[in-house]
C-alpha cells in the first residue's frame, strides 16, 4: 500500500489562474493603473502564445546569438501580447495629449505600452512576472508573520 503524505494544505500557497494584481505608473502624471495576470504558467493563453511565437527565439538562444534585436523582437511580442492575455483593464485610464482618460481596448493599451519607455514597460513585465505579486492577501500576511518570528 502506497502511504502518500497529504501536503493539500500547500494549495494555498500556488498563484490561481484568476488572480490579478494592479500594477501603478507612478512617475505618469494621473498614475495611469493596469489590473494585470501573471505572465507564469497559470496564464496558459499567455505562455502558450509565447511558447508558439518563440521557436525562432529558442534557436538562436541555442545558437548563442542572443543579440539586442532578439530582445526588441521579444519586447514587440509582449507589447501584442500583453493587452489580450495579461492587462485586463485600467482601473485609473491614462490620458491622452488632450488630457481625455483613454477607453480601455486592446488596441489601446498596446500603443499606450508602446509610447511609454522602455523601462517602465520592463518594470511592468517584472511585476507580472513575480508570483508574489498575485497572492491573497492572507497568504501575505501569513508569509510576513512567518518571516518576523524568524527561525525561533
Amino acid at each position: 500500500m502506497d502511504n502518500k503524505p497529504n501536503f493539500s494544505h500547500l494549495e494555498k500557497l500556488k498563484v490561481k489562474a484568476s488572480a490579478t494584481a494592479l500594477f501603478v505608473f507612478d512617475e505618469i502624471e494621473g498614475e495611469p493603473t493596469l489590473e494585470v495576470k501573471p505572465i507564469g504558467e497559470q496564464n496558459k493563453q499567455y505562455t502558450n502564445q509565447v511558447l508558439k511565437k518563440g521557436k525562432k527565439t529558442i534557436r538562436t538562444i541555442r545558437k548563442g546569438k542572443m543579440t539586442v534585436n532578439t530582445l526588441k523582437e521579444n519586447r514587440e511580442q509582449d507589447y501584442r501580447l500583453f493587452p489580450r492575455y495579461v492587462v485586463v483593464d485600467w482601473p485609473v485610464p491614462p490620458v491622452d495629449n488632450e488630457g481625455n482618460p483613454v477607453e480601455f481596448t486592446a488596441a489601446n493599451c498596446e500603443a499606450f505600452l508602446k509610447a511609454i519607455p522602455v523601462r517602465m514597460f520592463n518594470d511592468l513585465r517584472e511585476f507580472c512576472g513575480d508570483d508574489d505579486n498575485f497572492l491573497e492577501e492572507d497568504e501575505l500576511d501569513s508569509e510576513a508573520e512567518e518571516d518576523l518570528a524568524g527561525n525561533s
